[in-house]
C-alpha cells in the first residue's frame, strides 16, 4: 500500500496528528512500536481543561478537577492558591492515549502496533519500499 505520511509514535501527539491528517483524505500509516497503546504508561495524566477541548475527547477519562495548588520551598516558605477555578485535569492518561488512537482510526488512519522505525532516510521523490 502506498502510504502519504507515516506517523512514528501512537502517543496523544502521534494520534492527534495522524487523525488530523487522515481526516484530510491522506493515507497514513501509525506505527506504534509496543504492542497495546498506552502500554507502558509513560507519561503523568495531568493536562490543561484547553488540552483536553483539542483533543476533542470525552470527559468520561477525567480523575479529578484540581482547582489550587499548593507549593513548598526548601527553605520553608508556602505558596497556595485556591479557586473555583479548574486549572489542570488529573486524568486516566492510558484511557486519553486510547481515545486519541480511536480517533485517528476512525479517520482511516492504519494502526501498525509492535512496530519500531529504526532509522529514516531521505529520497528525492519518494521512499523506497513505499510505492514511490
Amino acid at each position: 500500500m502506498k502510504w502519504d505520511v507515516i506517523v512514528i509514535g501512537a502517543g496523544p501527539a502521534g494520534s492527534f496528528t495522524a487523525q488530523k491528517i487522515a481526516a484530510s483524505g491522506f493515507k497514513v500509516a501509525l506505527l506504534e512500536e509496543d504492542s497495546t497503546i498506552g502500554e507502558p504508561l509513560q507519561c503523568s495524566g495531568l493536562i490543561s481543561p484547553r488540552a483536553l477541548e483539542i483533543a476533542g475527547v470525552d470527559d468520561d477519562i477525567v480523575i479529578n478537577r484540581l482547582r489550587g495548588l499548593r507549593v513548598f520551598s526548601p527553605l520553608g516558605a508556602t505558596l497556595q492558591v485556591e479557586n473555583s477555578r479548574v486549572y489542570a485535569l488529573a486524568i486516566d492518561r492510558v484511557g486519553l492515549d486510547r481515545k486519541l488512537a480511536q480517533k485517528a482510526l476512525n479517520a482511516g488512519a492504519v494502526l501498525f502496533t509492535n512496530t519500531e522505525a529504526k532509522g529514516l532516510e531521505y529520497f528525492p521523490g519518494g521512499v523506497p519500499g513505499c510505492g514511490y
